[in-house]
């Protein structure tokens, strides 16, 4: 079964836009949430802003997930400073 979902190229052209001013200045999708989203211009550039949050939300979690699964490291006998 073919699915294809046809998105207009305004909305696709704001969801960028969103996703790099996240990405690049730090806005947030929480900045706007109040903002009535009645067009594909404005819920694009409101759903990339969201899509980045997500993504970064993800990354951290798994980059604390690496974190807490490590191995310590073994320390070697006398490999301290030496003065």
């Amino acid at each position: 079964m073919n699915n294809d979902l046809k998105v207009s190229e305004e909305y696709k052209r704001a969801f960028n836009q969103g996703y790099i001013l996240s990405k690049e200045v730090g806005l947030s999708s929480s900045s706007f949430k109040d903002l009535l989203v009645s067009n594909d211009k404005m819920q694009g550039f409101y759903d990339g802003m969201h899509e980045y949050a997500k993504e970064i939300g993800l990354k951290s979690k798994k980059d604390k997930d690496q974190f807490w699964e490590r191995k310590p490291q073994s320390r070697k006998k006398g490999g301290g400073m030496s003065f």
